[in-house]
């Protein structure tokens, strides 16, 4: 019968209803649900094991505690609460798991919501049916055999926006009993004083929703659906190098130059959103400027877990703009941070680097007989750098401004987030901004970066993570693909604005430097790559969404790709990156280019023998720099080098 034709009698005040295959319908075989729910929680806590083989184990836990339950009550079901402690038992003992049982009951239940939430839509023509009869006062009932309890139902029903039209939500999970023995529907009959005759049950499962409802003189309406569809999805789901094929497929697709560069950005915004639900991190900030980017791609991301109820801030932040408010006062400074890492400088530039120079004509006109614009050689040590930190002028810029900004940066950050504890996202290497910003509020920070090179300073209050590749005094992650081409991060994560030079009052915050030669180079290539990396990413994140596989998983399959195309790129995108210039603005103030001069072929084959080690190391991207020194073919062999490296770690 067509429930679009069926009219209930005026005797009939309960409306019951099956929930899924029935007001809902998913588009992936309910086994499918499990395993991607596998897949995220291995993302998640970070477990070293395959989807398949915590998928197997949740079957096992599943099976052995309907049989329990069955041996108790005659009922073959389960809490999901029940299944999700005998699971921490098993991952804490073969997988050596530290974890809170109740962390780990939260997020797996927020993340099977999630998941239900993404493979669902409505069955109008049940939604109509339960409009037209609430329209008559009817009672609707849903009544499920299912293992979360009545609560996940209402909370789809919300998602779905038909929670309006539900009275009350039924699960087998809270009984421990089923509509598949019936035993269900007596006891919500009896629970709820409800007469037989005086109820219509509806459902896609002719045993359980017609027949076993209609041995209690229930009236029933079956619901056929087709669910042919279920096995094909399972069958490809099942079918591990199929997925692999079409993954790397989407991939391939999409074939411009750099494509390549979308896996280590969509590892890296898996990793960051995972992390930063292990964290329970609810605001995190993105640095400018190469965090726009990020921002921009981890959006896509985490709108797609909704439940991880992250939210995103961009805020303006610089080597230059954060120095300043970090600093002590004058007669406790050294400026080491700056002046170790740059001993060549001109007052100018140094004054620069502190943001100050819109001061520079006070400064000039106090100590008329020094040039400023004249680079002083071990210049911490210079004569010109002691007269400027003994003059009256520059103490009372420096003071004044040291503070004044130091309570801008507060005030900003706290229009951000509050007084909450900071998580910040950049592109990384020794997290120097992160070390000012933690200087001059003095809060706790923790940071979050594609990678951290040695050097980096880390402590609890101030602690840092490289994602991708992370080296720190006694801890590696030294991943050297993904640490081969370390100037691409900041290339093609380049921002749209210049770079904040000082932060100032409310409600600007922030000067911005506006460099055009700088802006074109972004506007003209860059962000043209930037669109075709986020359209990829996007399917990247389709796929993930859709597939069972874990990060680590899908990491295994497109890694090789990367590692390949880094190693042995195209022409094409070595002569473009050769076109690229990188502005630096803090110790120094140029643009660094990518094609550097080249060297005799001879020249440079006599470098690479006597000092191996500096010759390449040098280089920006070491198949470019071969290429600028006529000795384009050690590319193979440097690849097959690096290879045979990173197949021992």
């Amino acid at each position: 019968m067509n429930i679009d034709k069926t009219t209930l009698s005026d005797s009939i005040e309960y409306l019951l209803s099956d929930f899924f295959d029935t007001v809902v319908s998913r588009n992936c075989h309910p086994e499918e649900v499990k395993m991607r729910w596998c897949s995220k929680i291995i993302d998640i806590f970070n477990l070293d094991i395959d989807t398949q083989q915590l998928y197997d184990i949740r079957i096992k836990c599943e099976a052995a505690i309907c049989q329990s339950n069955l041996d108790k009550s005659g009922e073959l079901e389960f809490k999901y609460n029940e299944l999700l402690a005998l699971m921490l038992n098993i991952l804490r003992t073969n997988l050596s798991l530290n974890l809170s049982k109740e962390l780990f009951l939260s997020l797996s239940k927020k993340i099977e919501l999630d998941i239900e939430k993404n493979v669902q839509h409505l069955n109008k023509d049940v939604v109509r049916f339960f409009e037209k009869n609430k329209k008559n006062n009817t009672k609707i009932y849903i009544i499920s055999d299912f293992y979360m309890d009545a609560d996940f139902i209402q909370e789809l029903a919300k998602h779905h926006c038909i929670s309006h039209l539900i009275d009350e939500y039924f699960t087998s999970a809270d009984f421990l009993k089923t509509k598949r023995s019936g035993n269900l529907y007596d006891a919500i009959l009896k629970e709820r004083n409800i007469k037989p005759t005086s109820a219509y049950m509806i459902g896609d499962n002719i045993h359980s929703d017609v027949d076993m409802s209609r041995m209690r003189d229930i009236h029933a309406l079956h619901i056929p659906r087709d669910f042919s569809h279920y096995e094909k999805s399972l069958k490809i789901a099942k079918h591990n190098p199929k997925v692999k094929k079409n993954l790397l497929k989407t991939l391939r697709a999409k074939e411009f130059d750099f494509y390549w560069m979308a896996i280590p950005l969509f590892i890296f915004i898996a990793k960051l959103h995972n992390r930063l639900i292990q964290d329970q991190a609810k605001n995190v900030i993105f640095l400018a400027r190469e965090g726009e980017f990020l921002k921009e791609i981890f959006d896509i991301y985490n709108e797609s877990y909704p439940i991880a109820g992250i939210k995103t801030h961009y805020m303006y932040a610089s080597r230059r703009g954060t120095y300043l408010p970090s600093l002590r006062p004058l007669k406790d400074e050294d400026f080491s941070k700056l002046l170790n890492q740059y001993s060549d400088m001109s007052l100018n530039v140094f004054i620069d680097s502190l943001g100050l120079a819109d001061f520079l004509p006070e400064l000039e006109s106090d100590l008329k007989h020094i040039n400023f614009t004249i680079p002083q050689t071990d210049f911490k040590n210079s004569a010109a750098l002691l007269q400027l930190l003994e003059s009256k002028s520059f103490k009372k810029v420096y003071e004044e401004e040291r503070k004044n900004r130091r309570q801008y940066l507060e005030s900003y950050v706290d229009k951000l987030v509050g007084k909450e504890d900071l998580y910040l996202v950049d592109v990384g290497w020794k997290g120097s901004i992160q070390d000012n910003i933690h200087s001059a509020l003095n809060r706790p920070v923790t940071g979050y970066y594609c990678g951290i090179l040695r050097g980096a300073h880390s402590t609890s209050e101030n602690n840092k993570h490289g994602l991708l590749f992370h080296e720190m005094a006694n801890e590696e992650n030294l991943d050297s693909v993904y640490n081969e081409f370390r100037a691409s991060y900041e290339v093609f994560c380049s921002a749209s604005h210049g770079s904040l030079i000082e932060y100032t009052s409310a409600p600007k915050f922030g000067i911005l430097e506006e460099n055009e030669a700088e802006l074109k180079i972004f506007s003209k290539h860059i962000r043209p790559l930037q669109l075709n990396l986020r359209k990829l990413l996007e399917e990247l994140i389709y796929m993930k969404n859709n597939n069972a596989l874990s990060i680590s998983e899908i990491e295994a399959i497109l890694k090789p790709v990367y590692e390949k195309s880094v190693f042995l790129p195209k022409t094409s995108e070595m002569n473009s990156f050769a076109k690229l210039e990188h502005y630096e603005n803090f110790g120094v103030f140029e643009f660094s280019s990518f094609d550097a001069g080249s060297s005799n072929r001879l020249t440079y084959i006599k470098s690479l023998v006597s000092n191996p080690k500096h010759t390449v190391g040098r280089e920006w991207w070491k198949p470019l720099g071969f290429k600028n020194n006529r000795c384009g073919f050690l590319k193979y062999p440097y690849f097959m080098f690096k290879k045979s490296i990173m197949s021992k770690k």
